[in-house]
């Protein structure tokens, strides 16, 4: 029996290590690709955080990398966002921490997903168009009712005037000869200027008759 014993002891170990050594030898890990940083340098968020922050500002099942494909739609906060890219020296920060505008010039703001030395990374929420055209024809009918009667009073500037025949003729005749061919009968000052330079220049002929420019020294009649 002990010998017996022994064989299937020898056996088993054979089995056992002969298992292992036709074994197929695992696979080395391969070390992960590194994604080589965008232009600009690596990204990075406007204040530091920790990966926990991170993913609870992200609010996504996945993160979305360095440099996120345009067209690709994320679910966060139960909503759907794409992540476009934008140049930053067009950009303009917002006092609120983690807001832009993309496009200074532009009057909308968005969330900030990343930064780095030439771009920011926004998120851009994407709307449902039917829903709101659906929201904006329920919320028409929910005018106070003091803006319908305005606006009904407001309405009759717009309606066509049905003018009633008169029947008085008029007409238009000439009642004078006319406008003055001469001289100027609308700038009264003109006229008046006229007037005092004719007696100025009427007082100085009469003056140089005797010779002198003085009324208080002249012996002649005419002054």
């Amino acid at each position: 029996m002990s010998v017996r014993k022994s064989l299937f002891l020898f056996l088993g170990a054979l089995v056992l290590f002969g298992a292992g050594a036709f074994a197929r030898p695992h696979a080395e890990d391969k070390p992960a690709t590194k994604v080589a940083a965008p232009k600009g340098g690596e990204p990075r968020y406007v204040k530091p955080e920790t990966p926990e922050q991170r993913q609870a500002r992200l609010g996504t099942t996945e993160d979305p990398g360095p440099d996120p494909d345009p067209e690709k739609i994320f679910w966060r906060f139960g909503k759907q966002y794409k992540i476009f890219k934008a140049e930053k020296r067009y950009a303009k920060y917002l006092p609120e921490v983690g807001w832009v505008r993309p496009f200074a010039q532009a009057n909308f703001s968005n969330e900030i997903y990343q930064e780095n030395d030439l771009y920011v990374w926004v998120w851009n929420e994407i709307f449902d168009e039917e829903a709101l055209m659906k929201e904006a024809i329920a919320s028409d009918s929910k005018w106070p009712q003091e803006s319908i009667d305005y606006f009904k009073w407001f309405r009759t500037d717009f309606e066509p005037l049905d003018i009633a025949t008169s029947p008085v003729t008029v007409r238009f005749e000439n009642s004078s000869t006319g406008l003055p061919t001469s001289g100027s009968w609308r700038n009264l000052k003109t006229a008046l200027w006229s007037a005092v330079k004719r007696r100025s220049r009427s007082r100085r002929s009469r003056f140089a008759i005797c010779g002198s420019n003085r009324k208080d020294v002249c012996r002649c009649r005419k002054c």
